[in-house]
């Protein structure tokens, strides 16, 4: 008796994945987990470049494992990728922060019987997504991720008083420690559209980001740092049929 194949979808997507000749074969999987040393602080405010290429590594084998699963089934496609990467930090201060990092990818394998002639392609998007697409004359072409980590520096500076008898410290912004975001945010979503190119995209479609910000130190005894990491994923798509475009890529990002 042949096994049973496993997917998300509920009625409607499976029905709607008919209408649209994608026959689901299964959920496929890749992950890989490391540990990262030897990353040394930067003396100056710049990207962590050790765990960027980490990440890139992990992120290329757990591409690889996604792919020979969607193979063994006999997928031209998998869609609804999603992307689960968490790392652990054992030490942020001044010395060398050594800590482990999991990357963990899911996605639906299929076979789309009206994707082009061999094409093999990953798409962030989901079934109701890929149906919109169609509609609109376009078509999944690649996978494209944006990652960045940047370490932003907060050079000492006199904290504000109160006034009055019973004086304290007033609450402010650290100006330069909100620039760090915004300088990973670019970064990654720059990497995004490079990796949208690359496949033959010429937008980016269904973004989807996860972003966070280590502060650490304090203006009274010194320097302030923060590690602040931001990672995107969309799919990347082209206009079907006809050559691929090259216009500039259009980001479609859900901010609600």
């Amino acid at each position: 008796m042949p096994k049973p194949w496993i997917a998300t979808l509920d009625g409607g997507e499976l029905a709607l994945a008919n209408r649209l000749q994608i026959h689901p074969l299964g959920q496929v999987y890749g992950c890989s987990v490391q540990m990262v040393y030897n990353q040394y602080v930067p003396a100056v405010s710049s990207e962590l470049v050790v765990e960027v290429e980490v990440f890139h590594e992990m992120l290329q084998r757990s591409l690889d494992h996604l792919r020979q699963e969607a193979a063994s089934l006999g997928a031209n496609g998998v869609i609804g990728i999603r992307i689960d990467w968490k790392a652990v930090d054992y030490m942020i201060a001044a010395t060398a922060p050594n800590y482990g990092t999991s990357l963990m990818m899911t996605g639906l394998a299929v076979i789309d019987e009206l994707a082009p002639k061999g094409a093999h392609y990953l798409a962030a998007s989901t079934i109701d997504e890929v149906f919109a697409l169609r509609k609109a004359d376009y078509i999944p072409v690649g996978l494209a991720v944006g990652k960045s980590s940047y370490y932003q520096i907060a050079w000492r500076q006199v904290p504000k008083m109160t006034g009055g008898i019973f004086s304290t410290w007033a609450n402010e912004e650290v100006t330069e420690l909100t620039q760090g975001p915004y300088i990973a945010r670019e970064i990654a979503m720059h990497r995004m559209s490079q990796a949208a190119l690359a496949a033959g995209g010429t937008g980016i479609v269904g973004v989807e980001v996860a972003a966070e910000v280590l502060p650490e130190g304090s203006p009274l005894v010194g320097n302030m740092v923060a590690i602040c990491r931001f990672l995107c994923i969309g799919t990347a798509i082209r206009r079907n049929p006809g050559p691929t475009e090259h216009a500039s890529l259009a980001v479609a990002l859900d901010i609600s």
